[in-house]
């Protein structure tokens, strides 16, 4: 109902981020993938027909991690489809600054790099996000929580890989979004108990915990 009223009132902005959310709501729930990847391209289209740009990349974005997942890309650890080219995309984004979409993209492949057991390439794309600051700016975002929960689980795949002053700073990133998620969990525990309770049986276990694990 949203979308109709935005359209019908003008607000192209409202349009973009409120359809951009349905559509993240659906690829971060238990929803089909190919469904999703429908949904998804129904969104590229809509952006594409009130040309709001940025819309359209994010949803290109996703669409291409989507479809990343489900297998027809070449390179699973990239962002390079038929319609998306991180190549092309990431270099124009970064000259403007438009920082969500960079960190939309990090996101992307650091997502489709960990589910593909490309650790060690999603710890880098982890700590570029760090220390450039998309992780800041995620806190604005809906899916801040998926970043944390992410970025938690590829930080603790490398956790025994690292020095021990590396160690120390990791853990303690993992326990500062742990804080957050409990919070939330206590809160929702419908939405969040779940990804607290993932990431606290693999901080147990990488940390040798093991009667922790759970």
């Amino acid at each position: 109902e949203a979308i109709p009223a935005g359209l019908a009132a003008g607000d192209l902005e409202f349009v973009a981020y409120i359809s951009n959310v349905r559509c993240l709501n659906l690829l971060f729930s238990d929803t089909n993938l190919l469904k999703v990847l429908s949904e998804f391209d129904q969104q590229v289209r809509l952006m594409k027909n009130i040309r709001v740009e940025h819309g359209a990349t994010q949803a290109l974005t996703f669409r291409q991690l989507i479809l990343n997942l489900i297998g027809p890309s070449k390179d699973v650890t990239k962002l390079i489809g038929l319609d998306f080219d991180e190549t092309e995309v990431l270099p124009k984004l970064k000259k403007v600054n438009q920082l969500n979409l960079i960190a939309y993209i990090y996101l992307s492949k650091l997502i489709t790099c960990y589910i593909f057991g490309e650790k060690r390439t999603a710890f880098d794309h982890a700590k570029t996000m760090l220390t450039e600051g998309y992780d800041q700016v995620m806190q604005s975002m809906h899916v801040e929580q998926i970043f944390r929960f992410f970025c938690s689980l590829v930080i603790l795949s490398q956790h025994k890989t690292l020095g021990a002053s590396d160690k120390e700073k990791n853990i303690k990133q993992v326990h500062a979004y742990q804080d957050h998620m409990k919070m939330l969990s206590d809160l929702c525990p419908d939405n969040y108990q779940t990804l607290y309770t993932l990431i606290e049986a693999e901080k147990a276990r990488v940390t040798g915990h093991y009667w922790q694990d759970v």
